[in-house]
């Protein structure tokens, strides 16, 4: 199976499977080197980002050397995204095999696209993998990212109350396109800012 069959695959059964639904990808390394191999590394963000962008599934990535069934954990999976905030399988900018999907904490991006692309955020974010921080980061082709967004400095108890609580949710929705309080950094108040309160409850 190709890796357009698995896309293919994986956003059928998002969109057919009923409740509760659990997609897994299970993909295995393409050579018989280490898991930390860069190769072994590449093809975990595809498939991880595979998963992040086209579901809300989860992604079980074993090495070729692997033996006894032993699991490898990368470090990748342990960023924070959050909780998806935004619609499953989107392409970016209507490019043909580049997923983008938005979460609370920052993006998932998954190109299978044939070649490298340019990817522009609406606000500073840094790759979990590249270490880089900026609105525009370049994904190299069959690879994935997740780009964690920067701290705004702007607290979610907005009240200062001490507690993250509907005050606070209050305060946020009473501010909708205005500048501030902006959670998410992207410039303005919005749906966005709601949900990382509500998920910042206490």
């Amino acid at each position: 199976m190709d890796i357009f069959e698995i896309e293919q695959t994986l956003i059928w059964s998002e969109a057919h499977f009923r409740e509760p639904r659990i997609n897994v990808v299970s993909a295995e390394g393409l050579t018989k080197e280490p898991p930390e191999f860069p190769e072994n590394k590449q093809w975990m963000r595809l498939f991880t980002t595979m998963s992040l962008t086209l579901s809300d599934g989860y992604v079980d990535f074993d090495s070729p050397t692997d033996s006894g069934g032993d699991v490898y954990w990368y470090d990748f999976w342990d960023a924070d995204l959050g909780t998806p905030v935004g619609e499953k399988a989107q392409p970016y900018d209507n490019r043909d095999g580049v997923y983008i999907r938005e979460y609370t904490n920052g993006w998932a991006v998954y190109n299978r696209s044939g070649k490298a692309q340019e990817i522009s955020l609406p606000i500073q974010a840094t790759g979990v993998e590249s270490r880089i921080t900026s609105r525009i980061h370049t994904l190299p082709d069959l690879d994935g990212e997740m780009y964690l967004k920067q701290e705004t400095g702007t607290s979610v108890d907005v009240n200062g109350g001490g507690v993250v609580n509907i005050q606070d949710l209050v305060i946020v929705a009473n501010a909708l396109s205005e500048a501030e309080p902006d959670l998410n950094g992207d410039g303005v108040v919005n749906i966005q800012d709601l949900v990382v309160v509500a998920n910042a409850f206490e």
